[in-house]
């Protein structure tokens, strides 16, 4: 296509490292583009696209559509290429690019080597222009994937997810893992279609975001050419689906899998009043507070190499929130056990904070982390900077200075008590 002019471009140098100097583009059409050039991996550049809309988005008939659009997409090619002949294409070219919708967003995500950054940006062009959906590449999903959909407890793991977003969600239909069978029946190749191309043929505020190894002047010539000439949408508004957590704890047992394992699976979540630099940073050492806690006490207690995994999430679910995860597997007859030690270590320290000890050990690694150049959180903060104004560009930068502020009286705020969480158990062969 023939390029169109960005309508403003602002160049940001007032960051403390020579990796991050963010160009970013404005076009007529809503479509905002960010290059940020740096040597951070030579030949190589990481991309991340975003906008609004998502599951929330769509009509209510189209839901279930919306959770298997992208699927039939990818398998379905572009334009006049098939999925097939996209595949033999793309071989040997250093270019990967993955579309996706969640519950408030459609996106894109992938790299690519310096030469190959136009052939990245066609093939979004080419997504949001012309996606095909064939119906052979629709029935073979489909076979593919209704077995699950009949029985859920032929695959344990999906089995788990699920029912855990039905409990946090209270089985809203937009945050299912899996849709019911009589939900499923309205899958159609029409149907994903239509939810596709409604979700990302509209460039009205999409932001595309590329940093790594990238020329910044022909970079911005390709941004024009197949970014800027998108023909304009219209102004839409995303409705707010959210969910409450629930009130109290809430859990389920799921059979399901085969084989003598067990696992448990616990969610915290706790609605906050905003998201900050300090508040993410605190967020980033409780993680590693937790993980390295439980790991530690769990085998010492139980005498086992059991691994617990604990994640600590600040997210905007749309209203800023914190969810804190645990996942430990074992065997099935000690899974009760294993809870308990689990949720008592969890309930010290939201009731009693932390040691020095605990303390420490994750404060020096998130420091450590932020103290190394990251592609893949720039596009992060650039993405969130521009979709969500409150989030500063700043913040990534400010984590690192809160960093040095955090002290043991106040690093265990981001854990909830144990009222405030669903649980979710399943297990295999018990």
């Amino acid at each position: 296509p023939e390029p169109v002019e960005p309508v403003e471009s602002e160049t940001r140098s007032d960051f403390s490292s020579d990796f991050f100097e963010p160009v970013t583009l404005r076009y007529a059409n809503g479509v905002t583009v960010i290059l940020n050039s740096n040597d951070i991996v030579e030949g190589q550049v990481f991309i991340a696209a975003a906008s609004p809309g998502g599951h929330a988005a769509v009509a209510d008939d189209d839901v279930v559509d919306s959770f298997y659009a992208v699927d039939v997409a990818l398998r379905s090619g572009i334009g006049d290429l098939d999925g097939a002949a996209l595949g033999r294409f793309l071989a040997g070219r250093d270019v990967e690019i993955s579309p996706a919708i969640s519950p408030y967003r459609e996106s894109f995500s992938g790299t690519s080597g310096t030469t190959d950054l136009e052939l990245a940006m066609q093939l979004m062009r080419l997504y949001m222009t012309a996606p095909a959906f064939e119906p052979l590449a629709f029935e073979q999903f489909r076979a593919q994937i209704a077995p699950v959909i009949a029985d859920p407890a032929i695959d344990r793991g999906v089995a788990a997810r699920d029912a855990i977003s039905e409990l946090r969600y209270a089985g809203a239909a937009r945050f299912e893992i899996l849709p019911e069978p009589d939900e499923f029946a309205t899958f159609d190749v029409d149907g994903d279609e239509r939810v596709f191309r409604e979700r990302f043929s509209n460039p009205d505020d999409w932001v595309f975001a590329f940093s790594g190894d990238l020329d910044v002047e022909n970079a911005t010539e390709l941004a024009n050419r197949y970014f800027g000439s998108l023909p304009a949408g219209e102004p839409e508004s995303v409705p707010d689906v959210g969910i409450e957590p629930p009130a109290g704890v809430v859990e389920r047992t799921v059979e399901a899998g085969a084989g003598d394992t067990a696992q448990i699976r616990l969610l915290f979540s706790t609605p906050i009043d905003d998201i900050d630099a300090e508040t993410r940073a605190v967020a980033e050492v409780a993680e590693r507070v937790l993980d390295a806690r439980l790991t530690r006490v769990v085998r010492e207690t139980l005498g086992a190499t059991y691994s617990p995994r604990a994640t600590v999430r600040v997210v905007t679910d749309p209203d800023p929130i914190v969810e804190v995860g645990v996942i430990v597997t074992g065997a099935p007859d000690r899974i009760g056990e294993i809870e308990g030690v689990v949720l008592d270590e969890v309930r010290d320290l939201a009731g009693e904070g932390l040691e020095a000890s605990d303390f420490e050990p994750a404060l020096a690694e998130v420091v450590e982390f932020y103290g190394f150049v990251n592609n893949g959180q720039f596009l992060d903060d650039l993405l969130e900077s521009e979709l969500h104004p409150a989030r500063d560009l700043d913040d990534f930068w400010g984590i690192a200075r809160v960093l040095g502020e955090i002290a043991v009286s106040y690093t265990h705020l981001t854990l909830p008590t144990t009222r405030q969480r669903c649980r979710s158990r399943w297990w295999a062969g018990h």
